[in-house]
């Protein structure tokens, strides 16, 4: 009846690890860290449900509290998401998303075992506070996500490989 919960840190899951949330369950195949300089630090984890669904964990400590990013993949052409970028705006389904923060600093791939580097990410927001994020590392072409605050309770039956 008053079985032990146990808990993760959030911070420090790998890969293999399993959990559920947004009523799926969920893999870890890769690790990816951020170092946004005096903005902090995060881990991204790329999930993969059982009927092969993709998408990402962003995990941050914040006052002591962690802020959690569900994020989905979102298509939408370069030249798009240049133009996103300069007129500081972009449409995603329907929905006007304003630029309202940038962020600059370095990433790596723990699990392909990447060099670090540099990366910039651009925030939109739309009324409800859901996001788009386009994501810019020097060489790359532009990456783009549907983003959602979770709460921490959000993310159920963590289990190690």
């Amino acid at each position: 009846m008053f079985g032990k919960k146990e808990t993760h840190n959030l911070m420090q899951l790998r890969e293999g690890y399993t959990l559920k949330t947004q009523g799926d369950s969920w893999s870890i195949k890769e690790i990816t860290d951020y170092d946004w300089g005096v903005d902090g630090k995060s881990i991204e984890y790329t999930i993969v449900s059982n009927n092969g669904q993709k998408a990402y964990l962003e995990v941050e400590r914040y006052d002591g509290d962690f802020e959690i990013m569900f994020t989905v993949p979102a298509s939408f052409t370069s030249m798009t998401l240049e133009e996103a970028i300069n007129t500081k705006s972009i449409i995603y389904n329907g929905e006007l998303f304003e630029l309202e923060e940038q962020y600059q600093g370095v990433t790596k791939n723990q699990t392909l075992q990447t060099s670090w580097e540099n990366v910039k990410n651009y925030i939109f927001y739309n009324k409800d506070e859901v996001m788009i994020v386009i994501e810019a590392i020097i060489g790359k072409e532009y990456n783009a996500c549907y983003s959602q605050t979770i709460k921490e309770k959000e993310i159920k039956n963590i289990k190690a490989p």
